[in-house]
């Protein structure tokens, strides 16, 4: 994924600004990659605030949310806010969380203290499991 990201291990957060175009590979790769470093748990700001188009296609949202779906990840994923800006980014977002809904709670924003804010506050129980997911 065109990104960078910074892990804090002592507040259990990662943050990832994304630059220029996404690719499915990028979106399941990072998911991956989080559950390679066992972070998969912490708290994530993902900034898409810097992609840049062509956006992906719907179904390509889909397939996206689909891998990560049934990544076969133990740990549950925790928290994940993620920043848009414009429509199409912000639609294109609300498609992929909500194909991920009840396997790892995710929410949009457009302002970035009401984002830090929501991580910040969450206190909700960890998602549930692959398996759990499935079920869903």
């Amino acid at each position: 994924m065109p990104a960078t990201y910074t892990i804090d291990k002592t507040r259990n957060c990662a943050f990832t600004t994304v630059h220029g175009t996404l690719t499915v590979e990028d979106i399941v790769g990072h998911f991956e990659t989080a559950r390679r470093q066992r972070i998969e748990t912490y708290k994530e700001l993902i900034d898409l605030r810097s992609a840049t188009p062509p956006f992906l296609a719907a179904q390509d949202i889909w397939r996206a949310a689909l891998s990560v779906r049934f990544s076969g990840s133990q740990e549950p994923f925790g928290p994940r806010a993620v920043l848009v800006s414009g429509d199409e980014m912000l639609g294109l977002a609300r498609m992929f969380v909500s194909f991920l809904s009840g396997c790892i709670p995710m929410e949009i924003f457009r302002d970035p203290d009401a984002a830090e804010k929501w991580l910040a506050d969450w206190s909700g129980a960890a998602t549930v499991t692959e398996n759990q997911c499935a079920a869903v």
